[in-house]
């Protein structure tokens, strides 16, 4: 009993001992549970740097971790078979601080009605507060089991001492320790038979190793021997070879001596012939200086009578060019006056059709008045029929209208649909959340880009409306699906019962998941004829597979039109969380 009660000990210390070295802002064994459906959020003041398992080993088999972009740990179960799971214990490190906490698997928690698993540590001073009142919870508690564990000892001893001595058990212990000390010197002989034997055959070793080192050291001064041998015939053969190069050295000296006298002969050689070339040169220079001096006398006499023409010729041109200058000034004088009477008779032709163009332009002006005004009165008319239509329409669309159109016929179009209320969850009627739920939707159906794009599966083309599932966005443990619908006839499109299915691999029923909000949270949208409207459905995030799947069914008000059914796989959901998250190993 006593052993058993100290396992107990050990494994409730294990979970709630409190280490004296953390301070501050540190979380220690806090509790986490985590659904079988739905996953378990934990938001951080910091970015996570690192996240340990107590045991990986046995961790990873029931539990997956996923960091979110927004400072988030996301722990997902991947127990599908409700086994019975230990509570496991999570080490992260964020930003400066350390936590531990202790992960509860809750197979029975239910996602449309239990509260959501969401837990805030963001803010750093209620962090520090909570931090505080959880250390003194688990010194309690840790406390009170010390406590059990005294008094547990206490009652064992005195159970022991009132227990009686049987003499028979005295006898049965001498004699278990008799037959134990026999064994025991038998198999201290034996030992030492093998030890003797051991040294013996050591021996005979070391024997053979000394006969083998003496054959192997005469082996080695043979040789040594023939080695010198070798040594002493290639000292003469290196003798030999230096004497030839002796030889070789001294007939290479006689050719060099040769050699230089024979270049120096040639040297002296080329010096006379330059001094003959030198003076040959000379004499040739002194005849082409006088055959110069004779034609630069020729060219300067035919200079000077160029020089002469040149100027006869410059004095016969200024003469033309006076008689010339004179031509052109009476031509100019001429023109001039032409084109003072052609200016005078083109300004008189200007004022008279200055004075024709004004009384045009006056014409022109009292006719576009004339239009502006009739054009006015058309548009006055059109403005006036715009508005009788928008009175019509209106009052079709009024309360009035709406009661004498559907609401006389049995079709309620004021309230949400009387079965909507068993398809929507606590979440539906917290202002808090509805406010919370309405901007993300709002962000959400502002949102130009549609990745999904996954069409109804009733014939659009029979009934005129079309719904499609544009986007899926994951925020807040909660899912949002935006929902295009286009209404091509001449009716309206009453939006009516809204539902989201979970079904599981083998396509059979999982459950219902009701909803948090719906885009008209109220009186859901009249969608007119040839117009467009936007919605968006919420629930809390799925934790769906990659073989299951979820359909969307929203109903038309009138029981006699068709439901819109539109089906997305588990598989593209977790692509869609995959691209906001990443998965720690």
């Amino acid at each position: 009993m006593k052993h058993i009660f100290q396992m107990v000990l050990h494994s409730s210390v294990y979970f709630f001992l409190v280490p004296l070295s953390i301070f501050g802002q540190d979380l220690v064994n806090e509790k986490i549970i985590i659904g079988k459906d739905a996953p378990a959020f934990v938001k951080f003041n910091a970015d996570i740097k690192d996240c340990q398992w107590d045991n990986p080993d046995v961790a990873k088999q029931f539990y997956s971790l996923k960091v979110l972009l927004d400072k988030k740990l996301k722990i997902v179960s991947l127990n599908n078979d409700n086994t019975t799971v230990k509570p496991t214990k999570l080490t992260v490190i964020e930003g400066s601080r350390q936590h531990t906490f202790l992960l509860i698997f809750k197979p029975d928690y239910e996602i449309n009605k239990d509260p959501e698993l969401q837990y805030d540590y963001s803010d750093l001073k209620k962090l520090k507060v909570y931090a505080e009142e959880l250390r003194v919870k688990n010194n309690e508690r840790l406390k009170d089991m010390q406590a059990g564990q005294k008094q547990a000892d206490e009652t064992k001893a005195n159970t022991a001492a009132n227990e009686p001595v049987e003499s028979f058990e005295r006898l049965k212990v001498e004699r278990d320790a008799k037959s134990q000390y026999e064994t025991t010197t038998r198999d201290i002989d034996k030992e030492i038979a093998q030890e003797k034997q051991m040294q013996i055959e050591k021996k005979r070793k070391n024997e053979e190793d000394l006969n083998e080192a003496k054959k192997k050291e005469q082996d080695l001064n043979q040789q040594n021997e023939q080695l010198r041998q070798k040594i002493l015939a290639l000292e003469q053969q290196q003798k030999r070879k230096d004497d030839s190069v002796q030889i070789v050295q001294q007939e290479k000296l006689k050719t060099e001596k040769a050699l230089a006298a024979k270049i120096e002969a040639e040297k002296k050689a080329e010096e006379q012939r330059a001094a003959d070339i030198e003076k040959l040169a000379e004499k040739n220079r002194s005849e082409q200086e006088k055959k110069n001096l004779t034609q630069a006398q020729k060219e300067k006499q035919e200079q000077e009578k160029r020089l002469a023409q040149l100027e006869r010729e410059r004095l016969q041109k200024e003469a033309d060019e006076k008689k010339e200058s004179a031509r052109l000034k009476a031509e100019r004088e001429e023109q001039e006056r032409k084109l003072a009477a052609l200016q005078r008779e083109s300004q008189r032709k200007a004022k008279e059709d200055e004075a024709r163009l004004l009384a045009i332009q006056k014409a022109k002006e009292d006719a576009e008045r004339k239009k502006e005004e009739q054009q006015k009165l058309k548009m006055k008319l059109q403005k006036l029929e715009q508005e009788r239509r928008l009175n019509d329409s209106l009052a079709l669309y009024s309360r009035v209208g709406l009661w004498n159109r559907y609401g006389s016929k049995g079709i309620d179009v004021f309230e949400m649909p009387r079965q909507q209320m068993d398809y929507v969850n606590a979440d539906y009627f917290y202002i808090s959340d509805t406010l919370k739920n309405y901007q993300v939707s709002k962000s959400v159906i502002a949102q130009s880009k549609s990745p999904l794009n996954i069409s109804s599966s009733s014939n659009n083309q029979e009934d005129g409306v079309s719904m499609t599932l544009e986007s899926v966005t994951f925020e807040d443990a909660k899912a949002y699906f935006k929902i295009h619908i286009q209404n091509r006839t001449n009716d309206d499109y009453l939006m009516g019962l809204s539902r989201v299915h979970w079904y599981d691999k083998s396509e059979k029923s999982k459950k219902w998941l009701t909803l948090c909000y719906i885009t008209y949270i109220k009186s859901f949208p009249i969608v007119l004829p040839g117009r467009d409207q936007y919605v968006v459905l919420v629930t809390r995030e799925p934790n769906i597979t990659d073989d299951e799947s979820l359909v969307i069914l929203i109903n038309e008000r009138r029981a006699q039109k068709p439901v819109k059914e539109i089906y997305i796989t588990g598989k593209r959901l977790n692509e869609i969380k995959a691209q906001t998250e990443r998965t720690l190993e």
